[in-house]
């Protein structure tokens, strides 16, 4: 979902009623965002303030937009280090088993893996070849029996 688009439709909307300024709204605005994001940003005020219940009368469209680019913006750098993170890993891994491989080390591997590389090694259901050869289809006239006949 867009950020920008959603912020700016709710906005349009909730102004033009005339309990628009109510503050259930701003934590309507919260509940809209994706689940996930909404939890982060919910966790976040609470933290702030210290209770388990946001004093959202306290707040303004403005603090809540803040709270919410600034978490938008935290949540994307884990993410990027995470990613950074596993490419990192899975490179380490690569080096880890050249280097076993110079020494003359086997590599440790778990029995699933071993397994799993067996699986991929057999042919799949549908690359097995029919042993009948092809035959196009002729449609024959059935025999029509005598006691079926047009009168």
């Amino acid at each position: 979902m867009d950020y920008r688009w959603y912020k700016d439709v709710f906005l349009t909307n909730v102004l033009k009623r005339e309990d628009g300024v109510q503050d259930f709204w701003k934590e309507w605005f919260i509940a809209g965002l994706s689940k996930l994001f909404g939890e982060r940003i919910l966790s976040k005020l609470r933290q702030h303030f210290g209770t388990n219940d946001i004093p959202f009368s306290m707040l303004t469209f403005g603090q809540i937009f803040g709270i919410v680019k600034s978490e938008g913006l935290n949540l994307y750098n884990e993410i990027k280090l995470l990613t950074k993170y596993g490419l990192e890993k899975a490179q380490s891994g690569k080096e880890m088993g050249t280097f076993c491989e110079a020494f003359g080390i086997t590599k440790i591997e778990a029995p699933s893996v071993a397994r799993k590389r067996a699986q991929k090694k057999k042919v799949p259901f549908n690359k097995k070849k029919s042993t009948k050869p092809y035959k196009p289809y002729k449609e024959v006239p059935k025999p029509i029996s005598k006691k079926r006949q047009p009168k």
